[in-house]
């Protein structure tokens, strides 16, 4: 079955990766160079569902600006930086391969939720991703290998 790749543009703020990676947040800011796997969106946690491929996860890389990851069912990727203590996450490419409703519905909601955020906290092995508002989008966990 071949991928298409489909670009979905999900934030009107376009990471280029030049951004400097050494700001701070939190209490243990380190969240990048770490793979992350999603524990809730909006406090919905990914579908208990036998349809989902693989548990949602995402990877910051410092190396580059880019972030890669799997929704549930799509594997995603694009750019990202950190500029005066913001997170900006840019457009979000990923394959296009159908799974259960709940999965995709699941997936579909994370990657919105990773457009509207701006910033980010580490405490206790746990990542926090935030909107505009202040408002929790993302929590994660640190992957266990």
């Amino acid at each position: 079955m071949s991928l298409i790749l489909v670009f979905l543009l999900l934030s009107a703020s376009c990471g280029n990766g030049n951004g400097d990676h050494a700001e701070t947040q939190g209490v243990d800011a380190v969240f990048e160079d770490i793979r992350w796997t999603v524990a809730s969106v909006h406090g919905e946690t990914p579908a208990d569902d036998p349809g989902l491929r693989e548990e949602p996860w995402i990877r910051f890389s410092t190396e580059d600006g880019s972030f890669h990851g799997n929704g549930g069912c799509n594997n995603y990727f694009g750019g990202y930086s950190i500029e005066n203590g913001r997170l900006a996450i840019g457009n979000v490419a990923s394959t296009q391969m159908a799974c259960t409703e709940p999965v995709m519905d699941f997936e579909f909601a994370y990657l919105q939720a990773l457009s509207q955020v701006v910033a980010w906290n580490v405490e206790d092995g746990k990542l926090f991703l935030q909107d505009e508002n202040g408002e929790l989008t993302v929590t994660f966990q640190k992957h266990r290998e």
